[in-house]
């Protein structure tokens, strides 16, 4: 009998996660499906793991919503899927995907946020952990977190491989990329703390830092950050983009980035969330593209970001970055650790997927 695959997301986004467990499902024998919402369409049009697809209207109205799961379901059994992995276990669509009869089809799924497993949710207690006994997180440290949950089984994967990619925008020869991923928004990343940690001084010439996300939105930062840039005359250091990022415009970056930065910091924005309950998409650009993290110093405690990057305090920030663009080796051997950390090895996250989904 053929082994068979689905993964679902019914959000629109954390789609940078797929193509790694469609890779690893496809490696492992299987046929893959994959059942998304449709704004996701594009997005995943060049991936070439995936067998079949089924997408998903969602926004018009709770009946229209839920009878996108009924076609989930019914598409599930015709197929005659046996495994599913949600991509997502969060949300409304996940909760209406529970309320069904699972039958024989063995579900597991990827919990972005495990706070959820703390709190005092009527849907994840009553619905959602009742029926999703296999849980996937992005970090080790989220699982440890995550309060008692001895009868969820439990794997942390780094998902951590694309498609091929032609790169298009070439990074000029001595220049050094700091390169900050994700829409532009003060709550989402520290920015001002970095900006101020450069107030007033000079940066290398070759050094681009490169807010890689739109800036200028309803909840953007862009806006304030150019004023800043301006009056302290750091306009040629940085990129900022106005409107969306283009995956293979965001792909020729992120490919030949020299360092990353999540800017989360202690007692700012969502630090308490993103040190505990969930991660950030940074670390697995970092770790996929074997460049180094320029992290703050709490987050030695985690062994896997602790081996990848470079530290810093909000006192010393400057000249940390300062050292990392003008003593190549600090990027060399980090590269090196993540080369050689098997944590990253696409083969043991294989086996460590399927181990689970297949338990």
């Amino acid at each position: 009998m053929n082994k068979k695959a689905a993964i679902c997301e019914f959000g629109d986004s954390h789609d940078d996660i797929l193509y790694g467990q469609f890779e690893f499902l496809k490696r492992s024998g299987y046929r893959t499906y994959f059942i998304s919402n449709r704004k996701l369409e594009d997005r995943v049009s060049n991936y070439d793991n995936i067998d079949s697809k089924l997408f998903l209207d969602f926004g018009k109205g709770q009946s229209a919503n839920f009878y996108q799961i009924y076609k989930t379901w019914q598409f599930i059994k015709s197929n005659l899927i046996d495994k599913v992995i949600l991509n997502t276990i969060e949300g409304t669509p996940v909760r209406n995907f529970c309320l069904f009869p699972f039958g024989k089809t063995t579900v597991a799924g990827i919990i972005h946020n495990a706070g959820n497993l703390t709190g005092n949710s009527f849907t994840f207690d009553r619905i959602i952990k009742p029926k999703i006994k296999k849980m996937f997180t992005l970090a080790p440290y989220i699982w440890e977190n995550s309060g008692n949950n001895a009868d969820i089984k439990n794997e942390h994967i780094y998902p951590i491989k694309y498609p091929k990619h032609e790169i298009t925008v070439r990074k000029p020869e001595g220049e050094f990329w700091l390169v900050i991923p994700g829409l532009v928004e003060k709550d989402r990343r520290d920015y001002l703390t970095f900006l101020d940690s450069i107030k007033g001084k000079s940066l290398p010439t070759n050094l681009k830092i490169i807010l890689l996300g739109k800036s200028m939105h309803k909840n953007g930062a862009g806006a304030l950050i150019k004023e800043f840039l301006t009056a302290n005359s750091l306009s040629s250091n940085f990129v900022l983009f106005d409107n969306f990022v283009e995956n293979s415009v965001f792909r020729d970056y992120v490919m030949q980035a020299d360092l990353f930065a999540p800017l989360i910091h202690p007692g700012k924005g969502n630090f308490e969330s993103y040190s505990t309950n969930k991660t950030s998409g940074t670390y697995l650009l970092a770790y996929a593209n074997n460049a180094p993290l320029m992290c703050h110093e709490y987050f030695l405690q985690y062994p896997d970001i602790c081996d990848s990057s470079v530290f810093y305090n909000l006192d010393n920030l400057y000249e940390i970055l300062i050292d990392a663009v003008k003593k190549p080796d600090i990027i060399k051997n980090i590269r090196a650790n993540i080369h050689n950390n098997q944590n990253f090895d696409f083969e043991f996250n294989r086996k460590k997927y399927i181990s689970l989904i297949e338990l």
